[in-house]
């Protein structure tokens, strides 16, 4: 009974959660005037859903939390690249 209350619970504030990075990724898209900067910042946005969707899955499906780990991990390596790069496109570039 528990654990199906801390399901709900991730999975109410980690639909809040996307629901809020996917508006702010929206925003950026449709004013898209630096994309130089701007794609970089929708990939990292973009960790929020990640995290939380493995998260949620790995209590829901215990068995594959190597699986969940795997993908978020890998997700997040992406995302400090692309903060990398942002960080020395806004430097002026290589």
């Amino acid at each position: 009974m528990e654990l199906y209350l801390y399901i709900s619970l991730g999975i109410l504030t980690v639909s809040i959660a996307v629901l809020f990075s996917l508006h702010l990724m929206s925003q950026h898209l449709s004013h898209y005037n630096y994309p130089q900067y701007q794609l970089h910042i929708c990939r990292i946005i973009a960790l929020v859903p990640v995290y939380g969707c493995a998260s949620v899955f790995t209590m829901m499906i215990p068995s594959g939390r190597l699986w969940f780990e795997a993908l978020r991990d890998t997700y997040e390596a992406f995302a400090v690249y692309n903060f990398l790069v942002l960080m020395i496109n806004y430097c002026g570039g290589e």
